[in-house]
């Protein structure tokens, strides 16, 4: 399309991002089913002129120029979460970015990481889904190359969700005095230290776990600072 691969010339050789979006725009008049020109239009209208509203429209445009594009939703599902900080519209958007292709990493990395915001309280946690964020942070670990950056992240936030389970469990087994929820509970700390140690998290944070492990009087026998999977 003549419009279309006016608007990549005159972006990406150019700079000139007001023709680039004239162009692209063209584009979309000429066929509205032309889902890389919405796209196209949606990163320029991000990067360039900070427009959430067109932006957001254009991703939106996107999907439903191609349903089945799960690169689509993803984008929806970060700019949602990121710049609206709307959770619930974030999630379903990563949701259906899963649906179109459950290969997807990032969609499992974004759906997991926000199942799992503002979590701070033992109810809090008590009462989130953190069976379904883990399974989706444990998919996105797997989907990664180890050693990418993608690959720590996924880490960090599977570790993060270890640690709440474990503190959420420490506290309720406290309150029943129950040995056999504290050993859970040092268990689920010490694969916390585990997945963020290939994370590549802080020093101040493993310390901060590993002390809870070290104070948890039913502890597991191995050295809580291990690494492994």
């Amino acid at each position: 399309p003549s419009h279309y691969n006016l608007g990549i010339l005159l972006e990406k050789e150019r700079k000139d991002f007001d023709g680039a979006e004239a162009a692209y725009r063209a584009a979309i008049v000429a066929d509205p089913g032309l889902a890389v020109a919405h796209d196209n239009l949606a990163n320029l209208l991000h990067n360039k002129r900070e427009d959430m509203d067109g932006t957001e429209a254009a991703l939106r445009a996107a999907i439903t120029a191609n349903p089945r594009n799960a690169h689509m939703y993803n984008k929806l599902g970060d700019l949602l979460y990121k710049e609206r900080n709307d959770v619930d519209g974030a999630a379903a958007a990563y949701r259906k970015a899963i649906a179109a292709d459950p290969g997807y990493a990032d969609a499992h990395l974004g759906l997991g990481g926000v199942l799992t915001l503002g979590l701070t309280s033992p109810e809090d946690i008590a009462a989130a889904d953190l069976d379904t964020a883990e399974a989706h942070l444990r998919k996105a670990a797997a989907l990664y190359s180890s050693g990418t950056p993608s690959y720590r992240r996924a880490h960090l936030a599977l570790g993060n969700v270890l640690y709440k389970r474990g503190y959420a469990m420490e506290v309720h087994a406290t309150s029943l005095r129950s040995e056999e929820l504290l050993a859970s509970a040092a268990t689920l700390y010490e694969k916390a230290v585990e997945h963020s140690e290939l994370g590549g998290t802080s020093a101040s944070y493993l310390v901060q776990v590993r002390t809870r492990v070290q104070k948890n009087p039913c502890r597991p026998r191995r050295d809580a600072g291990g690494s492994g999977g």
